[in-house]
């Protein structure tokens, strides 16, 4: 959940453990050259898989590159690989941050192992579609270590395919994260990848088996302000009314002369315990309608209370930094991977300081002694994240970190 304070979340993940103290080796292929052609050749180059055989791989593309060359790029230099991932708006990592480039994450190790679940026909049948993606990854007898969703943002409400997820698993569901599939703000199409395959209107599951601890960190940086208020009037994503008049009434009350382009400036917080005013969530505004009303980028409960918000570019970058804190604090010892999903509403917020996101967790990483951990990650049209072991939330212009090391088993070295 996006809140004033980052909270934390740890999970470790069952199974066996070979005698080496870490198992999950990691590459990061980070490029943002003009040509497709010229991408893959450094996807295909000699030493780009790193010193194993990969066993997964995550891939982030911005959108005007060729997806489906890429993923068979991939494909043809791992054969049989579980590949997942998704278009993106931009991507950052330990390398560097583009705003149009390919992100490629190669993963392997003994004791750790991957599996692929696809669910189509999001706008069909949305929460069918999530459970089937759920259900594909799944082992029978086996609980993942870590669930990572990349949907497709535009096929419907996202809180659906977090909330059918998160059911598949049961009453203890494992550690769920991921990011819905971005495309420049354009609004016609994005995708998502499949071990071969580009989709469209699909969610990708990739889950991972073995001993592994999960720690993550949530935050935003966005600061409530002015008394709390009801929702009066919702249907699914579209808020009609809050305490009896429309959102537009509202923000011209607390913004007076505000733009349509301010409408990211200023996400509704949503608390789902009116009692912790510490324990909320964002849900960005995307349009207001003629008659006064506002569509979310994710639908908010009737009689929920909410809050308008405000936030410096400081607070928005400091949030990102707070998210790896809580991530690294979490953790029993070092992790060996950092995945970062922050949203692309931060990056119209942030401008040309967005790159100092990724200088800013870079720089945190240097301070805590920490500078040779491989961090990936992908700026998405929402973010899904958990702290102290709550349930998976769907966020808005919120910072995810998650931290992953291998768990040796009792009697390891």
């Amino acid at each position: 959940m996006a809140q004033a304070q980052p909270r934390g979340d740890r999970s470790s993940g069952g199974g066996a453990a070979t005698d080496r103290g870490r198992m999950l080796a990691v590459t990061t292929i980070h490029s943002d050259a003009i040509d497709t052609e010229d991408i893959i050749a450094e996807l295909l180059a000699p030493g780009a898989g790193g010193d194993g055989s990969p066993v997964a791989g995550v891939l982030f593309a911005s959108l005007d590159y060729d997806s489906a060359a890429l993923v068979a790029a991939v494909n043809a230099r791992h054969p049989g690989i579980a590949l997942a991932g998704c278009t993106a708006n931009g991507t950052l990592s330990h390398l560097d941050y583009h705003t149009d480039g390919v992100l490629l994450m190669l993963l392997s190790g003994d004791g750790v192992d991957f599996e692929i679940g696809v669910g189509r026909g999001l706008r069909a049948d949305i929460a069918g579609a999530a459970r089937a993606a759920a259900t594909g990854a799944a082992r029978r007898g086996e609980r993942p270590a870590l669930v990572l969703v990349f949907p497709d943002a535009l096929a419907g409400d996202m809180v659906e395919v977090v909330d059918a997820i998160v059911g598949a698993y049961g009453p203890s569901p494992p550690p769920i994260f991921g990011g819905s599939a971005a495309d420049d703000w354009r609004f016609t199409g994005t995708s998502q990848f499949a071990r071969d395959q580009v989709l469209t209107d699909a969610v990708v599951v990739l889950a991972c088996y073995g001993p592994l601890e999960v720690t993550s960190g949530v935050a935003a940086g966005w600061q409530p302000i002015g008394a709390p208020m009801t929702v009066t009037a919702a249907d699914g994503a579209v808020v009609r009314r809050i305490d009896g008049r429309t959102p537009r009434e509202i923000l011209d009350q607390h913004f007076p002369g505000f733009g349509i382009h301010e409408l990211l400036d200023h996400p509704l917080a949503v608390f789902p315990n009116p009692l912790d005013p510490k324990d909320f969530y964002l849900r960005a505004l995307m349009r207001l309608g003629d008659d006064g009303s506002a569509v979310a980028y994710g639908s908010v409960p009737l009689n929920a209370t909410v809050r308008l918000t405000i936030a410096t570019s400081a607070q928005v970058l400091a949030a990102a930094v707070d998210s790896l804190d809580a991530a690294l604090d979490g953790a029993a010892a070092p992790p060996e991977l950092l995945l970062v999903i922050s949203c692309a509403g931060r990056q119209t917020i942030l401008g040309t300081e967005c790159g100092v996101e990724q200088l800013g967790m870079r720089s945190r990483l240097a301070a805590r002694g920490l500078p040779d951990v491989p961090m990936v990650g992908f700026y998405s049209y929402g973010e899904i994240g958990r702290i102290e072991g709550g349930s998976p939330r769907f966020h808005n212009e919120t910072c995810v970190t998650v931290a992953v090391r291998s768990v040796p088993r009792a009697g390891g070295v």
